[in-house]
């Protein structure tokens, strides 16, 4: 009777410890994304052991034990390991038969831990940067580990990347799996099959579509995926001009190409005292007075950027011009009272500051057009004499005369930076139209815009007179850039910009 309850109880802990294994459940679910998934009914765990090793994972287990409490696990995937395991409470791992867990990680929640599974990513090599391409398009085929093959479709509608090479660098192309053909097109018609060498890339600074489409033929996987990417090329500056005969008075408008923003430009020549770089949204522009003091002559420039290479070079061809001379005779008592120092001191002091500031952007989109009609009694750039003695400035503008009364138009848009009487121009108008162009009205009967007014293009701004030093009733007018005395007639059919 005692060998019989010794056995009895032997048995009774052999039962009990098989129960406590939990080795056998009536049913596993697995937990993805909140999202249950039924594995099997009857299932048979299978005990590996009393480690605690685990990972990252986005999965859990829910286990329906027969004779306990149900309870959720994480679960713990590898793929290319074929590992397939959860850790309960003690910290005993369990996994499953060979042949179930084949099948459990072929199922479709396990899709996407699959290596292969969303066709294999591109990276650009760029000198030293790396730059990670997703697929734009795939009709790929990968082997699970139950034998069968997935297909997976995508028409991504990630934004395309941008990637921008230095001057005259090619890019190594690296796949995560090497495909058996790469074929690269452009949307300007460019076509390339690629075996190691690097990828030619357009030599331009605006974006291009390329499209790489890889191809592959395998065991383990096969199909084709399509990338898409905007190259670009930061091209070294550039300077063009369209004016095929450029005189004294005229000026130049340079359009300066593959500028960078923040790129520093460095203009070595002797044409005009300084180049000023202009930003118009998309485009650089710079605006060189010739003065009619400019010699002719051959005037070369070399333009250097603070980021890459060489100087861009180019000659600026500036032609001869005539200018005339003139004789002027004036009352010695107007000329007295009104070519003296205090004439000369309070016309410095107001018109230098009226031209010091200009808009960096334009006012105006239209020519400029001549504010008064009448006689052009002095032409631009003429030598003077007044009175019998040689004068030693030029004549800064056009004299145009007409009756006193005469109403006076702004030559452009902009905004008036003086108005007021001055001793030796009498009745002053500037207006500025940006980009360092100004407009100049001298000797005006009436001043009808004052200063900080927005003045329209042929809108009224005074009336012709004969204020200050004059001979009669006219309209001195200037078109300048900065202090710089322009012939006004140029701007009449040239565009500024």
């Amino acid at each position: 009777m005692k060998k019989f309850m010794l056995a009895l109880l032997l048995l009774i802990l052999v039962f009990s410890s098989y129960l406590i294994t939990n080795s056998t459940v009536n049913r596993v679910e697995i937990i993805y994304q909140d999202e249950y998934v039924i594995v099997d009914e009857k299932l048979e765990l299978i005990p590996i052991g009393h480690e605690s090793q685990t990972m990252e994972t986005s999965y859990a287990l829910k286990v329906d034990y027969l004779y306990k409490k149900d309870q959720i696990f994480d679960l713990y995937v590898d793929i290319d390991k074929e590992l397939l395991y959860f850790i309960d409470s003690r910290g005993k791992a369990y996994t499953f038969t060979e042949e179930k867990k084949r099948e459990i990680l072929s199922m479709d929640v396990f899709n996407t831990m699959y290596a292969n599974s969303g066709g294999p990513s591109v990276t650009f090599m760029v000198e030293d940067e790396r730059v990670r391409i997703e697929p734009r398009e795939l009709n790929w085929n990968y082997k699970k580990l139950n034998g069968d093959y997935e297909n997976v479709t995508l028409s991504g509608t990630h934004e395309t990347p941008r990637v921008r090479l230095p001057y005259d660098k090619d890019i190594d192309i690296y796949f995560e799996d090497q495909p058996h053909e790469i074929l690269v097109t452009n949307e300007l018609g460019y076509a390339q099959i690629l075996d190691m060498e690097p990828l030619t890339v357009e030599k331009t600074e605006e974006d291009v579509l390329y499209t790489i489409k890889g191809m592959w033929q395998g065991e383990e996987h096969f199909g084709e995926v399509i990338y898409e990417v905007y190259l670009s090329m930061d091209m070294p500056v550039t300077v063009t001009y369209e004016e095929e005969q450029i005189r004294p008075g005229d000026f130049v408008t340079l359009e300066i190409h593959n500028l960078n923003p923040g790129e520093q430009l460095t203009f070595k020549q002797d044409l005009v005292n300084a180049v000023e770089v202009i930003n118009l949204e998309e485009r650089n522009i710079a605006i060189l007075p010739v003065s009619y003091w400019t010699e002719p002559g051959t005037y070369h420039f070399e333009v250097a950027s603070d980021t890459l290479g060489l100087p861009f070079v180019f000659d600026i061809e500036v032609e001869p011009r005539e200018f005339g001379i003139q004789y002027l005779t004036i009352d010695e008592k107007v000329a007295e009272q009104t070519r003296n120092e205090e004439a000369y001191e309070e016309f410095d002091r107001y018109m230098g500051p009226a031209r010091a500031t200009s808009r960096a952007t334009p006012y105006f989109e239209e020519l400029f057009i001549q504010p008064v009609t009448g006689r052009i009694s002095t032409e631009y750039g003429i030598y003077r004499y007044v009175n019998g003695s040689l004068t030693s400035y030029r004549h800064s503008g056009i004299d145009i005369a007409t009756d006193k009364g005469t109403p006076i138009l702004a030559s452009n848009t902009g905004r008036v930076t003086l108005s007021r009487p001055l001793i030796l121009t009498g009745n002053t108008l500037v207006i500025d139209h940006g980009l360092g162009i100004f407009s100049v009205y001298y000797h005006l009967d009436q001043l009808m815009a004052g200063e900080g007014d927005k003045i329209l293009r042929g809108e009224m701004i005074g009336t012709v007179g004969s204020t200050g030093f004059s001979t009669g009733p006219h309209l001195h007018w200037m078109i300048t850039h900065y202090t710089t005395n322009l012939d006004p007639f140029e701007f009449l059919e040239k565009p500024v910009y």
